[in-house]
């Protein structure tokens, strides 16, 4: 590959990383902030998915 290839590589993948940290981001709210709302329920109200964070 020729040097300018590899720079126009290198840019596309450098140029991913923030797309991929944003999407992480995206998950990882989907799935933690809903069950932080049962935080002060009782345990019959939290959903079986929140049931490993739940401290009561």
């Amino acid at each position: 590959m020729s040097r300018r290839k590899l720079k126009e590589a290198l840019a596309i993948a450098l140029a991913g990383i923030p797309v991929l940290i944003v999407i992480g981001l995206l998950i990882w709210i989907s799935t933690h902030i809903p069950c932080a709302w049962f935080q002060f329920a009782k345990a019959a109200e939290v959903p079986a998915r929140c049931l490993t964070n739940f401290k009561h």
